[in-house]
C-alpha cells in the first residue's frame, strides 16, 4: 500500500496538493487498475523465478530474454524497465487524447472515414485486453515457478 502510495505522489504533478493528486487518481482509474493488475503479476513471477532458481540450482529460465541462468540483479532490473515501458503504454492506451483516441473526432471525420474511427475507438479496450493478458502470462509462470519443489544437494 505504501508502494502505491509513493508511486501516486511521484507521478502527481509537482505543485499539486492532495485535492489535484485524489482529483488525478479519479481520472485514471483504469490505467492505474490494469497498472496494479500486471505490476502485481510480474512482481510475483520475478519473485518465484528468483526463489526457484535458488531451490532448483539445475533449473534454467526458459524466456530468451533473460538466458539460462540469470542472476536475481538481472531478473530484477530488466523487470523493472520493462515494466515502467509497460506502465506508460497503459496510461497512454486508456487516455482519450492519445494519437488514437476518439475525442477529438468530429461528425463529418466520423462519417468519413468509419472504419478508422472504429479502429481507433478500439485502443482503449485493446490495451485493457493486452494488459489482462500479460497479467494472466505473468500469474500463471508464477504459479508454476512456485510449484518446482527443492531440488537442492544436501
Amino acid at each position: 500500500m505504501r508502494l502505491l502510495l509513493a508511486l501516486l505522489i511521484m507521478a502527481a504533478p509537482a505543485n499539486a496538493g492532495p485535492k489535484k493528486v485524489f482529483h488525478w487518481v479519479g481520472h485514471h482509474k483504469l490505467p492505474i487498475a490494469i497498472s496494479l493488475a500486471y505490476l502485481a503479476a510480474d512482481f510475483a513471477d520475478t519473485k518465484t523465478t528468483v526463489d526457484a532458481m535458488k531451490r532448483c540450482p539445475g533449473c534454467v529460465e526458459t524466456s530468451d530474454l533473460y538466458g539460462s541462468h540469470p542472476s536475481p540483479a538481472r531478473l530484477w532490473g530488466e523487470s523493472a524497465a520493462f515494466d515502467a515501458g509497460y506502465v506508460a503504454v497503459a496510461f497512454y492506451g486508456t487516455s482519450e487524447s492519445s494519437l488514437m483516441g476518439t475525442k477529438g473526432w468530429t461528425a463529418e471525420e466520423k462519417a468519413k472515414n468509419p472504419k478508422l474511427y472504429k479502429l481507433c475507438w478500439l485502443e482503449k479496450p485493446g490495451t485493457v485486453l493486452l494488459f489482462t493478458w500479460f497479467a494472466e502470462g505473468h500469474a500463471r509462470a508464477a504459479y508454476r515457478n512456485a510449484q518446482i519443489p527443492n531440488r537442492r544437494i544436501p
